[in-house]
């Protein structure tokens, strides 16, 4: 899954705000849940009378405590996560209560009762509040948002997309930077890609000119913004797309390190699986000690990294797709060591997770990191995916950076033979957490 990363995190995004609504009641309702006294027993109470279907006892409840209809901060919550779970006679209920039908479950943006209901393809839900005033397009400015049909298509709920559609959603509607077309593409419903498409939808990248130095400043502004200022040492790379590598010389996230990151490669698109606007850069974690590149590259014990770096992007540009998973870069066939002070031959790419960077023209960036591996481990990743190496390496709690004489992991057990772990390593190379970066 590691080209697929620039829909992931928006994908990620919008599944989780679903998520944080869909949650149980018996879990949301809790005492202190957007209420500031833990003491008051009113939200357990009505919701142990929703959940019963005790509706006359649940009025009595937001009668005589008109304050728990919302949270404090003027939020909603029990009407989102009664569309979510599709009780359509608790959201009518709901409504004659007083809860607006567009109340929102977050004071930061428009999240209503019918995009939880979209997104969980409660179909008639949706229609009860369609026929009560439920809004389904916000403009933002010059830009129009169609959760509601962006969230349908995430789940893959043809039904209800028809129908928001026959009810005026706007086709070329955004949520987290992408219409509903492209959320539909990238989570893999066809049939529902296939459908808006026939009524007009386009990708819209398709329809929007790259924005490429506006792109290089969000790259490397997001470098900048998680691991420190950039040096003034730069290496130009000619060729299509031109490239250039730069340099933050300590990290910030990591005072043991230092960081390599291209500029550039995004501006060629490289196709994987079905997401045919994937696009990448490339980062090299190095330990801080290592020397300066200008004086690296001239001995070289030191200058392996950094011309594997410039090689790599050589490759990946002389290509029309990303190479298929696992991405490995082996010197020679069979690898040889890099170097005489090290036995690792082989590179492993994968996408930095969070690390993604949304362009205003509608793309989106992953960062791929560089990982130097042994021959035991290429074969491990070979037969049993990069997941397997991944879990041995966060197993020793070994550095991210490059350390030439770090342990080979290949012989270790499978970390999921003895963890109770539910860590979902799909992870790729995790660098800490970041949220993706968005110029809109």
């Amino acid at each position: 899954m590691s080209a697929m990363q620039f829909a992931n995190d928006a994908q990620t995004t919008l599944a989780g705000a679903i998520g944080s609504g869909a949650v149980s009641l018996a879990v949301a309702s809790a005492t202190g849940l957007g209420w500031k006294d833990d003491n008051d027993e009113t939200p357990r109470l009505i919701n142990e009378a929703l959940d019963r279907g005790d509706f006359e006892e649940a009025r009595r409840l937001f009668e005589r405590s008109p304050e728990f209809l919302y949270a404090e901060d003027g939020t909603d919550i029990w009407l989102w996560m009664a569309a979510a779970s599709g009780d359509l006679a608790r959201v009518i209920f709901l409504v004659q209560v007083g809860i607006d039908v567009n109340s929102s479950s977050d004071k930061n943006m428009v999240r209503t009762a019918i995009e939880s209901a979209a997104g969980e393809g409660r179909l008639e839900v949706v229609r009860w509040l369609l026929d009560h005033g439920a809004v389904i397009n916000h403009p933002y400015g010059q830009i129009q948002h169609s959760s509601s049909l962006v969230y349908a298509a995430l789940g893959g709920h043809l039904d209800v997309i028809r129908l928001l559609l026959d009810r005026g959603a706007d086709i070329h509607g955004v949520a987290s930077g992408m219409n509903a077309l492209m959320h539909a593409e990238a989570c893999g419903h066809q049939e529902v890609a296939a459908y808006l498409r026939s009524v007009g939808a386009k990708d819209l990248r398709e329809t929007t000119p790259p924005d490429r130095p506006r792109a290089h400043k969000l790259i490397h502004d997001r470098m900048v913004q998680q691991f420190g200022p950039a040096s003034d040492w730069r290496a130009d790379l000619p060729g299509d797309p031109a490239v250039v590598v730069r340099r933050v010389p300590v990290s910030r996230a990591n005072l043991a390190e230092q960081l390599l990151f291209t500029v550039g490669l995004s501006d060629r698109r490289l196709p994987s699986g079905n997401q045919e606007y994937a696009c990448g850069e490339l980062r090299l974690t190095l330990p801080v000690d290592w020397p300066d590149p200008d004086t690296a590259e001239k001995d070289p014990q030191w200058a392996w990294p950094i011309q594997w770096l410039k090689r790599i992007v050589n490759e990946l540009r002389s290509g029309d797709r990303w190479p298929a998973d696992p991405v490995l870069f082996p010197n020679g066939n069979p690898p040889q060591p890099f170097h005489s002070s090290t036995e690792m031959c082989c590179w492993m790419v994968l996408v930095v997770q969070g690390g993604s960077v949304q362009c205003p023209d509608h793309r989106w960036i992953d960062f791929h990191g560089l990982i130097p591996i042994y021959a035991d481990e290429m074969k491990l990743v070979q037969e049993q995916g990069h997941e397997a190496l991944v879990l041995r390496l966060q197993a020793r709690n070994l550095p991210h950076h490059l350390d030439p004489q770090r342990p080979n992991v290949s012989a270790d057990p499978d970390p999921n033979e003895y963890s109770d772990s539910d860590d979902d390593s799909d992870s790729d190379e995790d660098f800490g957490s970041e949220d993706p970066v968005s110029d809109e």
